[in-house]
C-alpha cells in the first residue's frame, strides 16, 4: 500500500474484526483512503473510511457541519469534508488498522489508481488521524470499532507470520506450542535484558520437550546475536560517556 492511496478492504477483514467484538456498521465495497503507516509496525496501515457527500440528508449534512465547526478538538477532528473523486466525508473516528493481507485491491477512477494529490488536505486529515489516535491511546477501544484491539490482533499476527516465513527459510519444522513460545521470545528480545536471563526465562520450562527447546534455541541464534550486539554497543557508549 502506498500513503494516499485507495483501496478495497477484502470480505474476510469485517470477519476478523466482527471476531474480536468490532463494531463496523458499512461493508459497502467504497474506497477507504490509506492515510499513514504505524510507525511501530510498519506492516500496518491506518485506513480511513469514506462516503458520498451527496448522498447525505439536509439535516445529515448540518450535523456534520456542526461537527466540523465542533470547539470540542476531539469532535471535530471525528471528519474532514474533502474529496475523493468527488466530494466525500472523511470518517476519521471509524479510522481502522490494516495490513496489506486483508486489501482485495486497489480503488480505482477513469482505470487508475485514485491518490489523493492535495497536499493540504492530506495534512489535515493526518493531523485529525492523529488525535483521534492519541484519544485512543489515552482510553482504549473508546471508539465502536475497538481499534485497540484490532491493532492487537494485527500486531500478533504480523509477528507470527514473520517468525514463520524464518522457520520456512531455515527449513526447520516447528509444533505450534513451539511457535507461541517464539513468538513470546521476540517480543522479549524487544526489552533490554541479559542473554543470560532470556535463555534461563525459556529454556527451562519443562512442559516443552528437549527437542523443542534446543529447536527454539536454534532460531533464536539470530535475533540474540543481534541483541547482544545492541547491549554491547550501548555498554560501551555508556562507558564512553564522561
Amino acid at each position: 500500500m502506498v500513503e494516499s492511496g485507495f483501496y478495497k478492504l477484502d470480505p474476510e477483514y469485517f470477519i476478523k474484526i466482527y471476531e474480536l467484538g468490532a463494531f463496523y456498521p458499512d461493508r459497502k465495497e467504497r474506497p477507504i483512503y490509506c492515510c499513514l503507516q504505524d510507525k511501530k509496525n510498519p506492516e500496518i496501515y491506518w485506513l480511513i473510511p469514506t462516503s458520498d457527500y451527496s448522498h447525505r440528508s439536509p439535516e445529515q449534512k448540518e450535523k456534520l457541519k456542526e461537527r466540523l465547526e465542533s470547539k470540542n478538538r476531539l469532535i471535530a477532528a471525528y471528519n474532514h469534508l474533502g474529496h475523493t473523486n468527488k466530494e466525500a466525508i472523511y470518517k476519521i473516528s471509524t479510522v481502522l488498522p490494516v495490513t496489506e493481507k486483508y486489501i482485495s485491491g486497489e480503488y480505482t477512477s477513469q482505470g487508475k489508481h485514485l491518490i489523493l494529490r492535495n497536499k493540504k488536505e492530506i495534512s489535515e486529515i493526518q493531523r485529525k488521524l492523529e488525535i483521534i489516535l492519541e484519544a485512543e491511546k489515552i482510553n482504549p477501544n473508546s471508539f465502536e470499532q475497538k481499534i485497540s484491539t484490532i491493532y492487537s490482533f494485527l500486531e500478533n499476527e504480523v509477528q507470527t507470520e514473520r517468525i514463520k516465513k524464518l522457520v520456512f527459510e531455515k527449513g526447520y519444522l516447528m509444533k505450534d506450542s513451539t511457535l507461541n513460545l517464539y513468538i513470546q521470545l521476540e517480543k522479549i528480545l524487544k526489552v533490554q535484558i541479559s542473554i543470560e536471563e532470556l535463555q534461563k526465562k525459556y529454556t527451562a520450562q519443562k512442559f516443552f520437550s528437549e527437542d523443542e527447546k534446543n529447536l527454539v534455541n536454534r532460531i533464536s541464534d539470530d535475533f540474540l546475536s543481534q541483541r547482544k550486539n545492541q547491549i554491547e554497543l550501548k555498554s560501551n557508549q555508556v562507558e564512553r560517556e564522561p
